[in-house]
């Protein structure tokens, strides 16, 4: 999610995409509204896949263009790689997600992003890693994510994973960090679980620094 992007962003439009538009009934401001709130994968050749409010688009950031759309079909979300479906019954349309609500947009702390912060920050992390008796507490968060987190039926997220990082970096640290009800003695580790499990923050005090990296991880290409 590129918040930066306006709907009134230009995007060109090659021949193919807009014939695909045209016979899924598809509108152009949809895509415009993917590349600000949908959730983006990496593609081959550079490409970006974007999925938002149903609809899957793929486009060449290189050249500013839209390559082509189509609906998603919920009967074939799920299956395997013999393409058996992974689910007994019939999917049935989501009645939650990005068809509904657009995607909160949260911006990292750009006055905690800066060269000279992060390196104080460093030094400060430093210290307290060696100080581990004065923790008073260390909180260990694991996230699931699977492929089912990136399905789209949580109201104002892209997906379930871009849902838990935004609770986590909003409702957990800010709002600890707002109240001053959390100090720097108070550490955080995340790990993630897919295949296996990965430690992705070991030891982070409690800081906009931490926020910003929780921030950063809504973005679904950062934990590949």
């Amino acid at each position: 999610m590129d918040s930066n992007l306006t709907i009134n962003s230009e995007l060109l439009s090659t021949t193919h995409d807009r014939e695909r538009r045209a016979e899924r009934q598809i509108d152009k401001i949809t895509f415009l509204e993917a590349r600000r709130y949908g959730m983006a994968e990496k593609q081959s050749k550079g490409r970006i896949k974007y999925t938002y409010a149903g609809y899957v688009f793929i486009y060449d950031p290189k050249k500013n263009r839209a390559i082509t759309s189509y609906k998603i079909d919920p009967d074939r979300q799920n299956k395997d790689s013999s393409g058996q479906s992974t689910h007994k019954k019939k999917n049935k349309e989501p009645k939650s997600g990005t068809r509904f609500f657009k995607p909160i947009i949260i911006d990292k702390s750009f006055d905690h992003d800066t060269v000279s912060l992060q390196l104080s920050h460093t030094e400060m992390k430093d210290k307290v890693h060696s100080q581990k008796e004065k923790w008073t507490s260390h909180t260990v968060i694991v996230v699931d994510m699977s492929g089912s987190m990136k399905n789209d039926d949580i109201n104002g997220a892209r997906c379930r994973s871009d849902g838990v990082w935004t609770t986590l970096a909003r409702d957990f640290v800010k709002q600890q960090l707002e109240t001053e009800t959390c100090s720097v003695f108070d550490v955080v580790s995340v790990v993630i679980m897919r295949a296996t499990a990965r430690l992705v923050i070991r030891y982070e005090p409690m800081t906009y620094v931490l926020y910003n990296k929780l921030i950063e991880f809504r973005d679904w290409n950062k934990m590949k």
